[in-house]
């Protein structure tokens, strides 16, 4: 006799890579798909990988390697398109399919139905959007993930997402998605958007925290007064995280970060605190060509502007991207003491607060 086919959930990405976990194991869940937690009682892994750099593509590729060694059979999904050819040479299964529900139902038709009220392990990410709207030159989202373009998960898998993570005893649900600021673009229109979800979230599970990160300004920037407040309400301590980039508008532009200025951030910075609100952002420093005097702007903002935490990059070129290739790139040891700059500053400004970079000091 054949051994049963039974699916485990494996991920080496970054957290919202999770959160498409948790909605996968929903779906397949829902069919009556065999799922197990325990690693040696799988017969096909579905795993998740991270292909950003070269080194992470190295990783995945020893991953699925060790699960091959040890007899399974993989299925690799998400941010894929680096491991595409490698991955057919290899005999492995790859979902290039945005919509794995649909791709695993045509692929394991006779698995459907099998197991009813099985147990399984959520961890806190709740899955709300897929894709993203923009094309940032130095951002490898677009070069690395099949099916890019945005869509919006409706509000019926959201809230089952949800009761799946409360019924695993988490008290907090972390709201993920490369971009979640225009959810809603897709189905609903103007009529309904993030700041509508995240109340009708709280409305119906009122003892859950709910944290978010990655507003994008661009959106953010058109939401009434109404729905700053709403946000502000419903989110975790209230704290809002939209990444700035830059503080200058020519390097913002340069970087492809379309849509809003500096000026957009410092409005919403002042809206956000005045109902109670706090802000963290993100820099990225040393972006090619940026000169002193567009560094001095960033350092302004973090000099002037109160803020609950901040993330200091070194820009990286990515492999494939647009930023990659640019000309004026800034030394090393010039971005290194831009990071020192803006960490001493933050701290100076805001006291206890959290500064992370990606570099050790």
């Amino acid at each position: 006799m054949s051994k049963e086919n039974v699916f485990y959930f494996y991920s080496t990405g970054c957290p919202k890579t999770l959160g498409g976990l948790n909605k996968l194991k929903s779906e397949l869940n829902n069919l009556g798909v065999r799922i197990t937690e325990d690693e040696s009682q799988a017969t096909h892994i579905i795993y998740r990988p991270c292909t950003f750099q070269n080194s992470k593509l190295e990783i995945s590729q020893n991953v699925i390697r060790k699960f091959l060694d040890a007899g399974k059979n993989v299925i690799v999904t998400g941010c894929i398109i680096p491991l595409v050819k490698w991955c057919k040479e290899n005999n492995v299964l790859v979902c290039q399919n945005p919509n794995f529900k649909m791709f695993f139902i045509k692929n394991f038709p006779n698995e459907i139905g099998k197991v009813e009220n099985q147990i399984i392990n959520f961890g806190p990410y709740v899955q709300v959007s897929e894709g993203c709207h923009g094309d940032c030159a130095y951002c490898m989202i677009s070069k690395v993930e099949i099916g890019k373009r945005y869509w919006s998960i409706p509000r019926e898998q959201i809230f089952t997402q949800t009761e799946m993570v409360i019924e695993n005893g988490h008290k907090m649900i972390i709201l993920g998605g490369d971009d979640l600021t225009p959810y809603g673009c897709d189905l609903y229109g103007n009529s309904y958007g993030l700041p509508e979800l995240l109340m009708d979230v709280k409305s119906k599970y009122p003892d859950v925290e709910i944290a978010i990160a990655n507003l994008n300004i661009r959106y953010a920037k058109e939401w009434n007064d109404s729905q700053i407040v709403n946000v502000i309400e419903c989110v975790r301590n209230g704290n809002l995280h939209l990444p700035l980039q830059s503080g200058d508008d020519d390097v913002l532009e340069h970087m492809k970060r379309l849509g809003y200025k500096c000026q957009d951030f410092i409005n919403l910075h002042s809206k956000i605190y005045s109902y109670g609100g706090t802000v963290g952002t993100d820099f990225i420093v040393g972006f090619p060509g940026e000169t002193d005097e567009q560094f001095e702007k960033t350092l302004y903002i973090i000099r002037n502007y109160c803020l609950e935490f901040v993330e200091i990059f070194g820009f990286e070129p990515m492999p494939d991207t647009e930023a990659a290739s640019m000309p004026n790139q800034i030394p090393e040891h010039i971005k290194y003491e831009r990071m020192k700059r803006c960490t001493y500053e933050f701290i100076k400004k805001n006291p206890g607060k959290n500064a992370i970079t990606n570099r050790a000091w």
